[in-house]
């Protein structure tokens, strides 16, 4: 996605939060003043509330037309942060060029071949070195050593922690929480993929890690802040690697999860949303196992 037009969709979700506040500016210069962007963006964002009917503009000032709806939303799957973006890309480079174990990468060759900033690739290759997912060597090179047995058993005991956790958080949000709204888009692009897959565009590797984002970015999770790298590798791990032969079944049936743990949020049903999560998590935690061709260990 271009800078401009992520800047634009994330410029359009907070518009659509002051609309529904009633707190939208009127003009130009005051919606780039009040979302911090340029008058171009801001021209741009206005134009598209207006042409989807959420307000109308006159010399009387703003006019709300309909209420703001969760599926008016830019999903999130579409407004990713920069660094998720670049560790997306890192991620199908090492899959792509198939980068063995132990090989030595350097990092302005990488970040040439994906077009990310040295330094943010940079950042990126030390918090994952903390795992031990590579390590330093000289003159901005690193050694790639990928998964490991134990890693995976260390981040997956973490993920299960943070994510379980994160459910006793979301149903006690208020009503007027973002979260829902963004929950909302999330329902309506799974309903639309399973609604024919096989004529869907979306990729649901994608689709499955920002949903999982959006659970974990709303639960305020210590935890989570501190070790956003750790919940990368995990995702790279599970929806990049694990899912990058056609699975049609167990995408579906992901999806169809994800449906179940968002009806049970809804209804504020904690216990309802821990039981398909946990089993959710379980089937991702065997795929893994099988990466390792090892068969899981039945309690």
């Amino acid at each position: 996605m271009a800078r401009t037009d992520k800047t634009f969709k994330l410029s359009y979700n907070e518009s659509l939060k002051l609309c529904r506040e009633g707190k939208l500016p009127s003009t130009i210069q005051g919606l780039a003043l009040t979302l911090g962007v340029s008058r171009t963006t801001a021209r741009k964002v206005l134009a598209h509330l207006e042409k989807n009917k959420i307000i109308a503009r006159s010399d009387d000032g703003v006019h709300f037309l309909q209420p703001v709806k969760g599926s008016d939303f830019f999903s999130p799957v579409l407004t990713k942060p920069t660094r998720e973006v670049a560790e997306t890309r890192f991620f199908n480079w090492l899959l792509d060029e198939k980068i063995a174990r132990g090989a030595r990468i350097a990092e302005n060759h990488v970040a040439a071949q994906i077009n990310v900033p040295i330094a943010t690739l940079h950042q990126i290759f030390v918090s994952f070195s903390r795992f031990g997912f590579l390590s330093k060597e000289q003159h901005r090179n690193w050694t790639y050593h990928g998964f490991t047995r134990e890693l995976a058993d260390t981040l997956f005991d973490f993920r299960y922690y943070c994510e379980m956790s994160a459910l006793d958080k979301l149903v006690e949000l208020p009503d007027d929480s973002e979260f829902w709204q963004h929950l909302d888009a999330a329902q309506q692009l799974h309903r639309s993929y399973l609604d024919a897959p096989e004529e869907s565009s979306q990729n649901v590797a994608e689709m499955d890690a920002a949903f999982h984002r959006l659970l974990l970015r709303y639960s305020s999770s210590i935890l989570l802040l501190v070790n956003e790298a750790a919940l990368s590798l995990i995702f790279y791990f599970r929806f990049h690697e694990s899912w990058r032969e056609h699975n049609t079944e167990r995408r579906l049936i992901a999806l169809s999860d994800h449906l179940e743990i968002i009806d049970a949020l809804r209804a504020r049903e904690c216990g309802a949303a821990r039981a398909v999560m946990r089993r959710h998590l379980e089937h991702a935690w065997h795929s893994v196992l099988e990466r390792f061709q090892e068969k899981p260990q039945v309690s």
